[in-house]
């Protein structure tokens, strides 16, 4: 047999017993690392004895990477001839700026990544992440959303009714100075020329200069989103009403000074109806916006001197102020926040909240809209485990860029296990609800489309048989009242999935009140009954029909010689209204 060239190896287990005994030998001692890792400072900051306990050693696969990108940069540079000179130095351009990126980035001293997740109580988990790198290393990674962890102010602004949100450090001149270095340094003329211009042209466009603009910056953002369960607003989705608690939206950016207030409000105060106004140090402009939304929208400019807000409603900035003056409770004074705070350190440098009242809604909201879809119960319990079930999740995560690396914890509802075994199943659930959904939506249109035909053609056969019995068709301002003797069902005056108040929903051709059929000419494209909302017996002419079809896809529309037809909205003036 031969084996030349065959790389293989071999495990032998001997299981041995001894003379004269039952008990298996000792196993053999532990293994001693061939090299160092960062197993023990990672795994040191993870909790052991949950459903989940991972270490991941990196140094291996970054350490050297930018000699990596060197490596791909000789191949493309010994290409033999015949490859476009121009486009052969761009791409050695590219490699060098990759390279740069690669070094300045700190990544190559990323050395390992450990994950731990523990059951902590009946509905309680801590999840815990670390990424590692050396003490003494750094790169614009490790700088660009905080140095060092400290207090978070933006936890003190949250108000009690925050549902979701979310801060962090973010230091923008700093990543600003890369990308303009980056670009100047790639080689590239179109790249160093905008690098160089971009200060100017910002001046030009906004009146403001950008390195101003970035020294105004005082490194964190955040977002908070404000949930009203006492206003609720509706949504009209297709054929049913959607209910929503009142949502209101807050962007903080923290600044050095007013400039960018300054700046901004006095725009905003040109506009006619702009409020402005100034109260214990919050100054404030707001402006109402005409959106096609079914509630109110105000964009709020606001200045308390550390930050800078951005908000949908000038109320939801006041009450972050109250939160921050101490004049009304906040956030993290109830007992749902300390519950979850207690297991994590909040000094860092982000992070994030969800509560229970966010997810709630957004299962409210489902659930409308799957009960309102007319599926039946057993599709509809599928459907709701798929996405999630029916419970209400909750989160409070911190992350801190410490000593050793970025690490973070979270603390909710999520076992961290399920999560990591249910990951594969979301892109399958995802990929088979955007296949079934829209086919599931597509097949209840068409029902109720043909719904709205079938009762059409009842009205129009019954029409023809008044005319068989009487010689003409009804008088058009009893039409219902003569018809409804000729009908077994007398639900058919009203599409069944409408939710208009209206006694009926089709009318009757005015023009054709007590004529025959013999006297119409081209009766297969003579309206007899159409579309529309309103009283018993509603009758009239093209003006009476509904200002927009049911159906998207056209009006349903019944003729005189029996027929039923969709007529899409362009083609209704090639019918015949007045024979």
């Amino acid at each position: 047999m031969n084996l030349t060239g065959t790389s293989f190896a071999l495990s032998i287990t001997l299981l041995t017993f001894p003379i004269g005994s039952d008990t298996l030998q000792a196993a053999p001692a532990p293994a001693k690392p061939f090299r160092q890792t960062s197993f023990a400072e990672v795994t040191a900051q993870l909790d052991s004895g949950g459903s989940v306990f991972l270490y991941l050693s990196l140094d291996q696969w970054l350490t050297g990477l930018s000699g990596k990108v060197d490596q791909f940069r000789e191949f493309v540079q010994n290409l033999p001839e015949g490859l476009d000179e121009e486009d052969k130095q761009n791409a050695l351009r590219a490699f060098d700026t990759a390279k740069k990126v690669v070094q300045e980035s700190g990544v190559e001293s990323f050395s390992g990544v450990g994950v731990s997740g523990i059951q902590i109580g009946p509905e309680l988990h801590r999840t815990r992440f670390i990424l590692h790198h050396p003490r003494d290393e750094s790169g614009f990674l490790m700088e660009l959303f905080g140095k060092a962890p400290h207090e978070q102010a933006g936890l003190k602004m949250l108000p009690t009714t925050a549902a979701l949100a979310g801060f962090g450090d973010f230091d923008a001149e700093r990543l600003w100075r890369l990308v303009e270095s980056t670009m100047k340094s790639s080689g590239v003329e179109p790249l160093q020329e905008a690098a160089g211009a971009w200060p100017e042209t910002f001046e030009a466009q906004s009146g403001l200069k950008w390195n101003d603009v970035m020294a105004s910056l005082g490194g964190e953002l955040g977002f908070l989103l404000d949930l009203d369960e006492e206003k609720t607003f509706i949504v009209p989705v297709e054929d049913h009403k959607v209910e929503i608690p009142l949502p209101s939206a807050l962007f903080a950016i923290k600044v050095n000074n007013s400039l960018l207030y300054d700046h901004a409000a006095g725009m905003m105060s040109e506009n006619p109806d702009a409020v402005v106004s100034e109260e214990g140090g919050l100054k404030m402009v707001a402006v109402p916006l005409p959106l096609p939304l079914p509630m109110p929208v105000k964009l709020a400019l606001a200045s308390n001197g550390d930050y800078l807000f951005i908000a949908s409603s000038p109320d939801l900035v006041r009450k972050v102020q109250a939160v921050l003056r101490g004049e009304t409770p906040g956030l993290t004074g109830t007992e749902k926040f300390q519950a979850l705070a207690q297991h994590l350190d909040l000094k860092g440098n982000s992070f994030s909240y969800l509560d229970k009242r966010f997810t709630q809604a957004f299962l409210d909201i489902q659930q409308q809209f799957i009960t309102a879809g007319d599926i039946p119960e057993e599709q509809m319990k599928t459907l709701q485990s798929l996405f999630g079930g029916n419970r209400a999740d909750f989160a409070l995560s911190s992350g801190a860029h410490t000593p050793i690396g970025w690490q973070s914890t979270s603390v909710g509802s999520q076992d961290s296990a399920q999560m990591l075994i249910a990951a594969p199943m979301v892109a399958v659930v995802a990929i088979g609800a955007g296949l079934t959904l829209p086919a599931i939506a597509q097949a209840k249109v068409k029902a109720q489309e043909a719904a709205d035909m079938n009762q059409v053609k009842q009205l129009a056969l019954a029409a023809h048989f008044y005319a068989d019995k009487n010689g003409t068709l009804p008088p058009a301002a009893t039409w219902g009242d003569e018809l409804d003797d000729f009908l077994d069902d007398k639900t058919v005056f009203k599409a069944r999935h409408s939710d208009n108040d209206a006694a009926v929903s089709f009318a009757f051709n005015t023009a054709l009140g007590g004529k025959a059929f013999k006297d119409l000419a081209a009766s297969s494209d003579t309206v007899l009954i159409f579309e529309a909302e309103g009283a018993w017996n509603l009758h009239g002419g093209r003006d009476t029909l509904a200002s927009a079809p049911r159906h998207h896809a056209g009006y349903i529309i019944g003729f005189a010689d029996g027929s039923v037809r969709r007529v899409k909205a362009e083609d209704l003036d090639d019918l015949i209204w007045t024979p």
